[in-house]
């Protein structure tokens, strides 16, 4: 878990109920806070201006409550953070199956029944929790498989990442084994919802466990499987992954998209860790030296390509050609920029402008690899001049155009 003990937000409109839910909650170690109503609760989640985490870890909620009650509560909160990022657990009396399967239809991830039973409901928050921190792992991992990936031993590298993520998700799934054995002494009427309860994990585990399956065949693969999408989606769902970095390093993040663009050829995974070495560089230089003002603007549009030097494009016969139609995808950060002789280097393997330990000097060398081989080219160049940021733009051919060998 994180180094913090996990916050629960506490929802019931019982002064009684709370005041239980707060004192097992806080015996067992965790941080309580705790609303008298769904008015309050999304309130205090900030939902009318969302952050993009939340900062509860998991909440625990009534269904039945006066005005705003536990099921609209439920659907905004899933309108902005999924069953991951905010894992939510209806409470609610045995007599309410139907609301509960309502709930959990709509996104809930468990129910406790009332009065609270504290070992069950601690076993279900353990499981949901731990759920949570694995996605949050698997997330690392996947950036260390990034930097695997610029080293000769990344096979190796990869499949100890792979273990590693593995053996928590196999613990996870032994645990619902566990709560299914639990459920089985339910009412009869309450079996259809437990079984939605650990199929929605199940289904949270298997879905991790095939990221990690996808990241270490495209480690393992030099040709890329290119499928025709919109890189407008491709780029959004790599940025909804990067956020958590990009807010931590205190950057305002916007993205204005091209809705008029071509589909293009790409293989998602492997452009989404192309565009996230990018955004790191960007980040990693405002973080060091951008000043308290970090924006970081992501833009994409149908164009042609010109003005293509010498050294630009791929290495191999399939460099793209002045004319041609593309769509880019801008990176532009308000960092310091570089000098123009550093530009030059910014592709080699270990250079960078950075402090010793503030970067490796390989994410720009690995994007490059990895748009080279979507036949693409990557640019990198200061926005106005050295004070006014860095530029890299990322250039694939339109639809319909994708470069043959020669």
């Amino acid at each position: 878990m994180a180094d913090m003990e996990p916050c629960i937000l506490v929802v019931d409109d019982s002064p009684v109920n709370r005041l239980v839910a707060e004192t097992k909650l806080q015996e067992v170690g965790f941080q309580v806070e705790s609303a008298e109503d769904g008015s309050q609760a999304l309130e205090l989640l900030k939902i009318d201006e969302p952050p993009d985490l939340p900062e509860f870890d998991a909440i625990l909620l009534d269904v039945m409550m006066p005005e705003v009650d536990g099921i609209e509560v439920l659907e905004k909160v899933r309108q902005v953070w999924n069953g991951v990022q905010l894992p939510i657990i209806m409470a609610t009396a045995k007599d309410q199956p139907e609301d509960i399967l309502h709930a959990l239809k709509l996104g809930a991830n468990d129910y406790v029944t009332k009065p609270l039973d504290l070992p069950i409901l601690m076993a279900r928050l353990n499981v949901h929790l731990q759920l949570k921190e694995s996605h949050a792992q698997l997330r690392r991992a996947q950036g260390a498989l990034m930097s695997a990936a610029r080293i000769e031993s990344v096979g190796l590298l990869a499949a100890g990442v792979a273990h590693e993520i593995r053996n928590p998700l196999g613990r996870i799934q032994m645990a619902v084994g566990g709560i299914g054995a639990l459920m089985a002494s339910l009412p009869e009427e309450d079996q259809e919802m437990a079984q939605v309860m650990m199929d929605t994990i199940s289904e949270s585990v298997g879905s991790a466990d095939e990221i990690v399956k996808g990241l270490m065949k495209a480690s393992e693969n030099t040709a890329l499987p290119l499928e025709e999408a919109d890189l407008n989606a491709v780029v959004k769902r790599g940025l909804d992954f990067l956020k958590p970095e990009i807010v931590e390093t205190g950057a305002t993040l916007t993205i204005d998209l091209d809705e008029d663009a071509p589909d293009v050829l790409v293989a998602e995974e492997e452009y989404q860790q192309a565009l996230a070495a990018v955004v790191r560089n960007a980040i990693q230089a405002m973080k060091i030296e951008g000043g308290d003002d970090r924006v970081l603007r992501v833009r994409t549009e149908a164009t042609k390509l010109n003005g293509v030097g010498p050294k630009e494009g791929g290495r191999s016969g399939n460099r793209p050609r002045d004319g041609d139609e593309v769509v880019a995808v801008y990176v532009e950060d308000t960092g310091p920029g570089m000098h123009k002789d550093d530009l030059e280097s910014a592709y080699d393997a270990f250079f960078t402008t950075k402090a010793t330990g503030a970067g490796t000097g390989l994410g720009l060398t690995v994007a490059r690899k990895i748009v080279e081989l979507h036949k693409g080219l990557i640019r990198i160049e200061n926005r106005e001049d050295v004070e006014s940021g860095l530029r890299v733009s990322i250039f694939l051919k339109a639809k319909g155009g994708l470069l043959t060998h020669v």
